[in-house]
């Protein structure tokens, strides 16, 4: 027979951690409900708070800047971020500020264009003219009204992509860096506009043809992931980056301790030192330098070039980028050929060593394999609908699908800026015919 103690003590235990149970349950409904209230929140704040203006860029027509030019209009531009605290982002469901960097090819030519809030308009300006003094930036016609609201339709049909990182954020694609090298003699000096390739295709577009390029950027910040999480703390990618260079070296990184944690544990490691001198020599905590255990190993030239790629990369601003590429055709001439040399083109910024932009599976317009014939057409159509949804909006992806890739000012400068005259011949481009010029001195006036 159990005893009447033990009986009442399994009693009021189970008591408690029934209602243990019970609070932690609320805790989760409670901050569950939360977050999808802020996801619901955030996705019905993008469009009807904002107020949308598209600028126009015309290029210079001698435009002699690299991309190195638009890095520095990407760093002036990253001022629009709100610093939005973790209560107002999870609570109220404020966003960050965005814009739509974008590219649209027609048969009458290639166009440059910026989708922005309408405060940000001198800013973004400045920073543009000061990069492109010859150049000049205008509101616009949105170009996307040129098409029909949904597609496909019965006349014309699309094939796109959205593209994500093959490697975790903190390894860089290929840069503009790769493609202008300077040389000890002019002879040896390697200059590619790596918007050369694109530009050759989306110059020869014919009739009802059209390509359109769309990068979504948002600055990346150091922000809580919820209110409750604490301070803000080193941007999530950063931190990540730090963590694959501690891999490869063997460096582990020295977490900081209190100035109480470090006496405690000198203390006692002392103590045990001068417990066992007479029996051991004492043993002391490895060598330390700039807060990094010293465990590592020898590197290669591999290894070498991956850290220095890592901690060039993680040293700049980084923008949440969303990345999508449409290629449009009526249903009668459509051909994929120019949708699959616009991709061979986002390849040269593949450094397998490194990092690729790959299409994402979530977006890519390809049917399903054909065991799944039943589904096949309708699945594809979905696709299809949604990614042209998503591009005519201007939408980032939504949050509960996860985070964009993070590129940095030197990544986007690489993929959008002005081609380099004298190395890019495209004859689509659209350039100012004429420059502007101050009235003669001698003008009569009156």
């Amino acid at each position: 027979m159990i005893p009447q103690s033990l009986l009442d003590f399994f009693r009021e235990t189970s008591d408690i951690l029934r209602q243990a149970l019970i609070y932690a349950g609320s805790v989760v409904s409670v901050a569950l409900l939360l977050y999808i209230r802020a996801l619901y929140l955030q996705k019905r704040h993008p469009g009807k708070k904002f107020d949308w203006i598209l600028l126009e860029f015309k290029i210079p027509k001698d435009n002699i800047k690299t991309p190195k030019a638009m890095e520095h209009v990407l760093a002036g531009i990253y001022s629009m971020h709100n610093g939005l605290a973790p209560e107002e982002k999870w609570w109220m469901g404020k966003i960050e500020y965005w814009m739509s960097l974008e590219m649209a090819s027609s048969r009458e030519g290639i166009r440059f264009f910026i989708y922005l809030p309408a405060k940000f308009r001198e800013m973004v300006e400045g920073s543009f003219l000061s990069q492109y003094p010859g150049g000049e930036i205008a509101e616009t016609e949105d170009y996307i009204k040129e098409m029909p609201p949904n597609l496909p339709n019965e006349e014309y049909d699309f094939w796109g992509t959205g593209f994500k990182f093959d490697k975790p954020n903190p390894y860089p694609i290929r840069t503009y860096t790769y493609f202008f090298e300077e040389g000890k003699s002019k002879e040896e000096e390697r200059r590619i506009d790596p918007i050369t390739t694109m530009s050759e295709i989306m110059s020869a577009l014919k009739d009802n043809e059209r390509i359109w390029v769309q990068l979504l950027i948002k600055p990346a910040e150091p922000e809580a992931e919820f209110f409750f999480a604490g301070k803000p703390g080193k941007r999530e990618w950063r931190r990540e980056g730090e963590k694959i260079i501690s891999e490869i070296t063997g460096i582990k990184k020295e977490e900081k301790k209190s100035p109480i944690g470090s006496f405690a544990e000198s203390a006692t490691l002392f103590a045990r030192n001068l417990a066992a001198a007479p029996y051991e020599p004492p043993v002391w905590p490895e060598a330390e330098k700039n807060g990094m255990k010293q465990e590592g190993r020898r590197l290669t030239a591999a290894e070498h070039d991956t850290i220095k790629a890592i901690e060039n990369k993680t040293s700049k601003l980084g923008y949440e980028t969303t990345i999508r590429f449409l290629y449009i055709d009526s249903k009668t001439e459509f051909t994929k050929n120019n949708a699959y040399a616009m991709m061979g083109a986002f390849r040269q910024f593949t450094d397998k060593k490194l990092n690729t932009l790959k299409p994402d599976k979530r977006s890519l317009t390809l049917p399903l394999p054909p065991r799944y014939f039943f589904i096949r057409k309708w699945d594809l159509l979905k696709k299809k609908r949604r990614l042209y949804k998503h591009y005519i909006k201007r939408s980032f992806l939504h949050p509960a699908l996860g985070k964009p890739p993070i590129l940095t000012i030197e990544e986007i400068a690489t993929i959008y800026h002005p081609p380099v005259s004298e190395l890019v011949t495209a004859s689509g481009l659209r350039e100012i015919k004429a420059t502007k010029g101050a009235p003669p001195a001698n003008l009569p006036i009156g």
